[in-house]
């Protein structure tokens, strides 16, 4: 009969959405149930087409490839042969305008569509689902640890290894990431005697204590008053010779805080102490003492979250990055409670703790946005007014202003928080089907403009004269400039490689223009870290400048390795071996940088050789 009503097609295995809510799912890509929900169907994701589909796919395919065809000046795919010499050969020079987005370096100059993808190197390591068939595909519902900086990290690392098969393989198993998950030592977690506190070292050493934290540790991230750190280590000082027992614990809180800080971004200095610690454990007695003077539970002032934020510098430093984050999350706690997030709370006070709340509030939100970017994490501090994130409501105009550098700084960070938001969200849409996580072209071309206007503020010419705090703020800037560079365009360093299992079937310029950025920002990181060297004010003690150093050099070497033979690329190597340079005068100070430098001379020994030889 012509009327008779259609059999419904029989399903044998449903979809994930469908079997929770126990619905019945009709099989297709996307199911009905889960299109009229508005829900993400996990069959839209595909590996289970039927032939018919298979074919009608590869004829939309068909005609996508034709009207490219047919369109002036289309190109989709870059020579085989080719290196990104227009990226990665220009050495940066002594000059301030040599750090700009590359944006204009794009080799691609067509206008990106809503459509067009850019395949990542994050894979999906999701748990396989059974398809009508019996076979398993692989679901794309993203980890967001997956784009975490430390995980690829790991990534890039082991592609070094795999690429890199001259070197000993034994003595590089030690991932590069492991660096930054340094577990707690056993002295934060046992009980602090009373004797701890009677460590006060002179007056003398407490005020260089903190001109190092209040000049390096708290460079662009100044939350931290020097005259009223002074005053307060008097009024510390004058109990103590008093033998006054009402001191004020929150004051001793933030002292302690303020010397452990030191001795992390000191070099070992007697003067500070008698003892000579290993580094990643520089001053974990203050530390110990901070924490048992202050109570998270009971933060209801900026005394307790300056001494916070210090807690957050100390345990980034010492490369406790878990750590790190436990602190974060108790001053978001203590900063929620006190409204620093809100206007309304700020009517009754004077212009001067107003003006500190917003500062404290803007120094934790670059604090939370890149260490959750690191560890993949969900921010903690999200859907804010993005005014509320700046230290100031004006930006400053002068630049010696103590707050110039941080509302840079935060400018940044918010960029930064962007670019993790827009190109690493929880769901991503799969394009080239083959399991790895694919990002809008459109979308990092957005957050290359922003970058491009952010660094338009920066100082294009040094002033004549320039003293050193100036200097590092703007050194460290660029860096920061550099690694959020290396955030957007890491995920796509593999288009770039030219012996490389990851090749794409169909690479596009984009994606090979992505890969190239990626190399050009660690290259600029390189002459930046040289740079700071130079002038003296070099630092390994920030965690994410070692990181910066950590991703550059891998990134860098793998191009090498990639690369080898082609006669583009000896200037990579001669980056790489400036980065060895650079760690292997600060591995004896630095135990991450002699990690980095292990790495380098294990596994990039043919690097040299080969650079050497064309020299």
């Amino acid at each position: 009969m012509e009327d008779e009503v259609p059999k419904r097609q029989r399903v044998a295995w449903a979809c994930t959405n469908c079997r929770r809510r126990k619905a019945k799912c009709n099989g297709e890509t996307p199911c009905n149930p889960c299109r009229l929900s508005k829900l993400q169907c996990s069959y839209a994701s595909g590996g289970r087409m039927t032939s018919t589909q298979y074919i009608r796919q590869l004829e939309r395919k068909v005609g996508q490839l034709e009207k490219l065809l047919g369109s002036p000046g289309s190109l989709t795919s870059p020579p085989t042969q080719a290196s990104p010499t227009h990226d990665v050969q220009s050495t940066p020079q002594m000059q301030w305008q040599n750090t700009g987005s590359s944006e204009q370096d794009q080799p691609d100059e067509s206008p990106p569509s809503d459509d067009e993808y850019i395949e990542t190197i994050v894979q999906d390591d999701s748990q396989p689902r059974h398809s009508t068939d019996g076979t398993e595909s692989q679901s794309h519902e993203l980890d967001p640890v997956d784009f975490g900086g430390l995980r690829i990290l790991k990534r890039v690392h082991n592609l070094c290894k795999h690429l890199g098969k001259r070197g000993r393989a034994e003595a590089v198993d030690e991932s590069l990431a492991n660096a930054f998950e340094v577990a707690p030592p056993e002295e934060m977690s046992t009980p602090i005697s009373w004797e701890a506190f009677a460590m006060m070292p002179s007056r003398a050493a407490v005020d260089k204590a903190i001109d190092i934290v209040v000049d390096e540790a708290c460079c662009n991230m100044q939350f931290l008053d020097r005259t009223t750190l002074v005053a307060l280590a008097d009024d510390v000082y004058r109990a103590v010779e008093a033998d006054d027992s009402n001191y004020d614990r929150k004051a001793l809180a933030l002292l302690y805080a303020v010397l452990a800080l030191s001795r992390q971004f000191s070099h070992v200095d007697a003067s500070l102490s008698s003892e000579v610690q290993p580094p990643k454990t520089n001053g974990i007695r203050y530390f110990r003492a901070s924490r048992a003077l202050l109570d998270p539970a009971s933060c209801q002032d900026l005394t307790a979250l300056r001494t916070l934020l210090c807690m957050i510098l100390y345990t980034g430093a010492a490369n406790m990055m878990s750590t790190c984050y436990s602190y974060i999350c108790m001053a978001v706690a203590a900063a929620l409670q006190m409204g620093l997030f809100n206007d309304v709370s700020h009517q009754k006070l004077d212009d001067a703790e107003r003006k500190s709340r917003r500062v404290i509030y803007s120094v934790l939100y670059i604090a939370d946005v890149y260490v959750t970017a690191a560890l993949g994490l969900p921010r903690t501090l999200r859907d804010i007014d993005s005014e509320r994130g700046l230290p100031s409501a004006v930006q400053p105009t002068d630049i010696h202003d103590p707050l110039a550098g941080t509302y840079l700084h935060s400018q940044l960070a918010q960029i930064l928080a962007l670019t993790v938001e827009s190109n690493h969200p929880f769901i991503k849409p799969i394009e080239t089907k083959n399991g790895f996580y694919s990002v809008e072209h459109s979308k990092i071309v957005a957050i290359e403009a922003k970058l491009d206007t952010w660094f338009q503020q920066l100082l294009q010419r040094p002033p004549e004269t320039l003293d050193p705090v100036l200097m590092r703020s703007q050194l460290i800037l660029r860096l920061y400039h550099a690694r959020v560079q290396l955030v957007l365009y890491r995920p796509f360093l593999h288009h770039a490689l030219r012996d490389s299992s990851r090749q794409t079937n169909r690479p596009s310029l984009k994606a090979y223009a992505c890969g190239s950025a990626c190399i050009k920002a660690a290259m600029q990181a390189v002459w930046l870290v040289e740079r700071l060297e130079a002038s003296g004010l070099f630092n390994p003690s920030q965690w994410f400048v070692t990181f910066t150093i950590f991703f550059a050099a891998v990134c860098l070497a793998l191009f090498v390795s990639s690369n080898e033979g082609a006669p583009t690329v000896d200037e990579t190597a001669d980056a790489v071996r400036r980065i060895k340079d650079v760690c292997a005068r600060h591995a004896a100070k630095n135990e991450n940088l002699g990690r980095c430098l292990k790495f380098l001379q294990v596994s990039g020994h043919h690097i040299y050789m080969g650079w050497q030889a064309r020299v």
